[in-house]
């Protein structure tokens, strides 16, 4: 290729334009490949080196065949992109043989990875709304899939997912971590994951701790609930982070609290904005419960202190004046409501 084009008007601009829309018709039958995903500067820079192997002296400088390279990463990359790296090298043969050519290439994905954008998918539905991807599976046993990720290193994985009963009437279910095939070996399995997980676009992040994995393997998220019975979803997954052994990667403490601190939370809270009047708090067996019109249930601690998880349908946060409880916050589907202790 060097070689034809060699001194020819206009051939850089041809050809990094064939290279990212493809073509044909040049070297016969065979059809070029398109590569939508090169930037114009990365092709043109690609083709600036092929062209430049014809030369006495090339104009293009390869790198070493050991060294370290830095990545510059795209101001708008928004980190759900890869890089893909391909290296390729012949050497010089000897005693009249030629030389022996190689080549290998591997891709870096980012840590987060949305699970729309899995590679394979089994009884999943994926859907968009608001801007934002998610899958929705439908069956026990269902699956999606990465293929060739390295699991060197990781020690937790974070899957953010709902099973919202009351829009779409989820069963909730648990989700396996399996490698090489959906019915591979189990490396981390979730707390199952029930209607209260949160409403329909609320998902909550469920830290699943993996057993240490060596090397590159096709990655499985499986969700199992053999008691579906007739539900047609069974939970809704959002994004899947990827997380090493760092400090990080360790799940905070949830608050602790003495009775004496849970009792302080207690009464009834006049709210605004709301279709009903109050809230009300409550221990019941050591646990923090809140009736808000009619719907009761458990509120649990987080890892802020005086913030509560109701259930995942709502945040609740207690404010202190002078070390007092006197006001709620409630925080739910992108709104906020407060209230005052009477």
């Amino acid at each position: 290729m060097s070689l034809k084009y060699k001194g020819k008007k206009g051939a850089l601009e041809n050809l990094t334009k064939k290279v990212i829309s493809g073509g044909g018709g040049v070297w016969g039958d065979v059809q070029m490949a398109a590569h939508p995903q090169l930037t114009v500067a990365d092709a043109s820079e690609m083709i600036n080196y092929i062209l430049s192997l014809s030369d006495d002296k090339p104009k293009v400088k390869s790198l070493p065949v050991k060294g370290s390279y830095t990545i510059k990463t795209d101001a708008k990359d928004k980190g759900e992109g890869v890089y893909i790296f391909r290296a390729a090298y012949k050497d010089r043969g000897a005693l009249g043989m030629s030389g022996l050519a190689s080549e290998d290439e591997f891709v870096l994905r980012a840590p987060s990875v949305s699970t729309s954008k899995f590679d394979i998918f089994s009884d999943i539905n994926k859907m968009s709304f608001n801007n934002r991807s998610f899958v929705m599976v439908t069956k026990n046993g269902a699956f999606v899939g990465l293929s060739k990720i390295d699991l060197t290193g990781i020690s937790s994985v974070d899957v953010s997912a709902v099973a919202p009963k009351q829009q779409v009437t989820a069963s909730g279910g648990v989700i396996e971590l399996r490698i090489d095939s959906p019915d591979g070996k189990l490396i981390g399995k979730s707390e199952f994951i029930g209607d209260v997980a949160g409403a329909m676009l609320s998902p909550k992040p469920y830290s699943i701790i993996v057993e240490s994995t060596e090397g590159v393997h096709d990655f499985y998220l499986v969700f199992k609930n053999p008691d579906m019975g007739k539900a047609q979803v069974m939970m809704i997954a959002f994004n899947v982070q990827f997380k090493t052994g760092d400090a990080s990667a360790v799940p905070a403490a949830m608050a602790t609290y003495s009775t004496d601190e849970l009792n302080a939370f207690t009464g009834k809270y006049k709210m605004t904005g709301l279709p009903f009047p109050y809230i009300e708090v409550s221990v019941k067996e050591g646990r923090l419960a809140m009736d808000a019109g009619g719907q009761a249930g458990p509120i649990d601690p987080t890892t802020t202190k005086d913030k509560f998880d109701a259930s995942g349908r709502a945040m609740i946060t207690f404010i202190k004046e002078n070390s007092k409880v006197t006001r709620l916050k409630m925080e739910s589907m992108g709104m906020a409501f407060e209230g005052v202790k009477e």
